[in-house]
């Protein structure tokens, strides 16, 4: 397999394991960091004092993934990948 195929499989899996995730009744909601990461600011470094801002960074990785803003891949992203029929 090329590289390209090996992500293409992961890609794959992990659009999967999302649906089975959301059939499960998992939402946006279920997805964050553990409490220290959210609400306890970084000691050091170039985000020293700061906390991620949850909500903006799922948005874009959700936006990266191909899925909607609710988390839920969308009919293209599924149907790129071979995993809806047309």
């Amino acid at each position: 397999m090329t590289a390209e195929e090996f992500l293409r499989v992961g890609e794959r899996s992990l659009n999967v394991k999302r649906l089975l995730n959301l059939s499960c009744g998992l939402t946006r909601v279920d997805d964050y960091l553990p409490y220290r990461l959210e609400h306890e600011p970084f000691p050091s470094g170039g985000a020293a004092g700061k906390v991620p801002d949850l909500p903006k960074m799922l948005d874009e990785y959700y936006e990266f993934r191909g899925w909607g803003l609710d988390g839920v891949p969308s009919q293209n992203k599924l149907k790129e990948l071979g995993l809806l029929q047309e």
